[in-house]
């Protein structure tokens, strides 16, 4: 038996002479010759030119079990993959493309497949292994030419036969399709329109890739010609609309510049942005978008970059920022975000509306000036205050930019949270500086405190490289800037001795302010520390335990809003809990049972107050 495979690869063959001649020197040595071709190529080049016996058998693609089965094989749940891409798996060549992406970790599973990133792959592969008569950026850029012509007829209103290309325009249109490409490009991207010999349509996937190489080549041309490739994006998007293929057209346009290492990153980054800028993205996108941030960090780290610091509204940004977390475990990945990261954390702004609060614009023009010049003050009188080697660390370890740093901030701090600290310590401390030199309302104050104090992966490494790296902060010479920093990094550190020092540094630095009574009333209840297993009982816990016995659990949850009795109910029940447990328990019930009996309402909102004390209902209430 000889066998002979992909026959409309190459259309331009004389195979109809060439098989009767194959076929019958074959059949001489007692044998037979099978031939594998497409049923469109077939019916069309071969069945009425061969003049040998022919018997046909239809070969159909992976039936579903069976693509399933050979999924399982390989680890992957095929009811992860998305439909339209597991229908494409069901051709043993798309599969075959789809493995290989996998082996080559281009791809991290089969979720973030696109049908679209299959089909530009089965290009790239087809030009690479000499099965197509054109190049892949031939094909690509014939696919674009198409894609441009339609979206011409959006645009001049043209609504019938808006897909429809004849192939008899021939040179009149170059990026008409010829024979030969026709035959080896109706299976995916282009279908012959049924009884009109000669003309074709693209395919409704082809239509999305095709699209998207327009995007691309429109971004491409206005970049090298010094446009902004932002607003040419928005302009090229319109007639797309049109056609109800905006999200696919665009993150096809961001995959096939993801992987091309040409593009620029001003292009890629400008395609992210303006494809999570859209509303309403389905999020089976998710995974196909992640594998375009794994081929190109750096353009969306700079798409994160301007999401974060721009006025224009990105609905999808948190799409970014989880991307990026998720492939932190590919090296060339994390080499890039920690980079950045750090180019974060050193920035600094002297911008004086960075201090004012969002709402200060509201009260007036004239209100609003005077609190800028005040802070432009304040600012002013800061920066002269800084000691000489403030002023080194300021020029040499930061950096300044226009606007408020504390987005890019805590972005930064949550890409490095989970990774090891001690490599950022000089630029944690940088970003500590930052929020000393002109704080923002917005700072990132609890992430860096979280980050530094939760640290399970070399908080002894990163403890030391901190303290190092915090010289600047410890000269006798330091500022007011300098030792709140170190206030915070103290505070961050959060040892004993450290909190000591933070107290006794935010009791230096606030000598000059009136002080206030705070609101907080646990010490009031119980003095001593009821979480301490060496604290004794306090004298004023028993004036507590009447006050609370006394408590009427009508006037509890009358509201969605908590009154005084609610406060002192909560937060006088840890220190009874511990030194008068009974009187803790009793009241605990004696309310759970008003919330059975009473309204629903008050049912609706006492329940959920009860969960934490569940362990004191006795199990009738419970």
């Amino acid at each position: 038996m000889a066998c002979i495979d992909g026959l409309n690869q190459q259309p331009r063959f004389e195979w109809p002479r060439w098989l009767d001649d194959a076929a019958a020197q074959v059949a001489d040595m007692g044998g037979a010759l099978v031939i594998t071709v497409r049923r469109t190529f077939f019916d069309e080049r071969l069945r009425r030119s061969l003049n040998t016996d022919i018997k046909m058998i239809d070969v159909p693609e992976w039936a579903k079990a069976e693509l399933d089965e050979i999924l399982k094989e390989k680890g992957i749940d095929p009811t992860k993959v998305a439909p339209d891409v597991h229908a494409r798996l069901r051709n043993p060549r798309i599969l075959a493309i789809a493995f290989e992406l996998l082996d080559n970790a281009q791809i991290q599973n089969f979720t973030e497949l696109s049908v679209e990133r299959l089909l530009f792959e089965h290009i790239r592969t087809g030009a690479r292994d000499g099965e197509t008569p054109e190049t892949a950026e031939q094909f690509a850029r014939r696919l674009s030419l198409h894609a441009k012509e339609i979206l011409e007829r959006v645009k001049s209103q043209r609504t019938e036969d808006r897909l429809i290309f004849d192939q008899m325009a021939g040179r009149a249109v170059p990026y008409i399709l010829t024979p030969d490409l026709m035959a080896v490009t109706t299976e995916h991207f282009f279908k012959p329109v049924e009884g009109e010999a000669g003309l074709y349509s693209l395919s409704d996937t082809g239509l999305t890739l095709a699209l998207g190489l327009a995007l691309l080549s429109a971004l491409r041309a206005a970049d090298r010609n010094g446009r902004d490739v932002t607003e040419e994006l928005e302009r090229v998007l319109e007639p797309v609309a049109a056609l109800d293929k905006t999200a696919d057209a665009v993150l096809a346009a961001a995959m096939a510049a993801s992987v091309d290492e040409t593009c620029p990153n001003t292009i890629r980054s400008a395609l992210m942005v303006g494809f999570l800028t859209l509303q309403n993205i389905g999020g089976e996108l998710y995974d196909p978008f992640r594998s375009v941030v794994r081929n190109a960090p750096e353009a969306a780290l700079l798409a994160l970059q301007f999401a974060v610091t721009t006025s224009r509204h990105i609905a999808n940004s948190d799409w970014l920022s989880g991307a990026l977390r998720d492939v932190r475990n590919v090296e060339r990945c994390w080499d890039v975000i920690a980079r950045y990261a750090i180019d974060w954390l050193r920035s600094y702004s002297l911008a004086p509306e960075v201090g004012l609060m969002f709402s200060a614009r509201q009260e007036g023009a004239e209100v609003y000036a005077k609190k800028l010049a005040e802070q432009t003050k304040k600012l002013k009188k800061g920066l002269k205050g800084l000691s000489p080697a403030e002023k080194t660390f300021l020029e040499k370890k930061m950096h300044r930019i226009e606007g408020d740093p504390s987005e890019l901030q805590r972005e930064a701090l949550e890409l490095i949270a989970g990774r090891a600290l001690a490599p950022f310590a000089e630029a944690l401390v940088a970003c500590a500086y930052s929020m000393a030199l002109n704080s923002s309302y917005n700072d990132p104050h609890d992430q860096f405190l979280a980050l530094v104090r939760f640290n399970r992966i070399d908080w002894l490494d990163a403890e030391g490289e901190l303290i190092a790296a915090s010289d600047v902060l410890l000269d006798p010479a330091a500022s007011s800037t300098a030792r709140w920093a170190r206030v915070q990094l103290l505070r961050a550190l959060s040892r004993e001795a450290d909190a000591e020092q933070a107290n006794a540094l935010v009791d230096e630095l606030t000598a000059d302010r009136e002080k206030f009574p705070g609101w907080r009333l646990v010490e009031k209840y119980c003095a001593s520390d009821p979480c301490d297993p060496e604290t004794t009982q306090p004298e004023n816990i028993a004036e507590t335990a009447v006050g609370y016995a006394d408590l009427d659990v009508a006037e509890l949850t009358k509201s969605r809003s908590m009154g005084s009795e609610d406060h002192f109910f909560r937060d006088a029940r840890p220190g009874l809990a511990r030194f008068m447990p009974r009187v803790a328990v009793a009241k605990l019930r004696e309310y759970a049972n008003s919330v059975l009996d009473g309204s629903t309402k008050m049912q609706r909102l006492g329940i959920t107050g009860l969960e934490a004390g569940g362990a004191a209902l006795d199990a009738e209430t419970a």
